[in-house]
């Protein structure tokens, strides 16, 4: 004896009319952003200090934030620029450049270091916003 089974149907999908709808922001934890402040070192030589971490602990941060500190050059029209590669052309071979489009050509425009504070910066920070701080983190470009 064998047993035959049958799905329901599902229910007809109802579309309605359109409608001006404004959607609610994705919720995500992407990107959160940064607890360090490089956005307020605007000058270069300004610094910031990081207390209950180490060197080590700030060094992703750090490296983060040099990666973002960098900007394509443009050429005199406002388009990127780019590394070039030989390809060859023609029947005899010869070798013409082209840009690869896969390495723009950038520039560091900020760049930020960190120091760990030893008792020679620690007696230089004393009466400063700095003292009290673990790791100084500074704008060097």
């Amino acid at each position: 004896m064998t047993k035959s089974t049958t799905k329901a149907a599902a229910p007809a999908a109802s579309v309605t009319e359109a409608v001006k709808f404004e959607l609610p922001a994705p919720k995500t934890n992407r990107g959160q952003g940064s607890i360090y402040k490089f956005d307020s070192l605007t000058e270069v030589g300004q610094s910031f200090g990081v207390k209950g971490k180490t060197l080590k602990q700030v060094s992703s941060a750090i490296s983060a934030a040099n990666r973002k500190g960098k900007a394509a050059v443009e050429d005199k029209d406002g388009n990127p620029t780019y590394e070039t590669k030989a390809m060859p052309s023609g029947p005899n071979g010869e070798l013409t450049q082209v840009p690869d489009t896969s390495k723009p050509i950038t520039k560091v425009v900020r760049k930020f270091r960190a120091v760990e504070v030893d008792a020679d910066l620690k007696k230089q920070i004393k009466g400063t916003p700095l003292e009290g701080s673990d790791v100084i983190v500074g704008r060097i470009i």
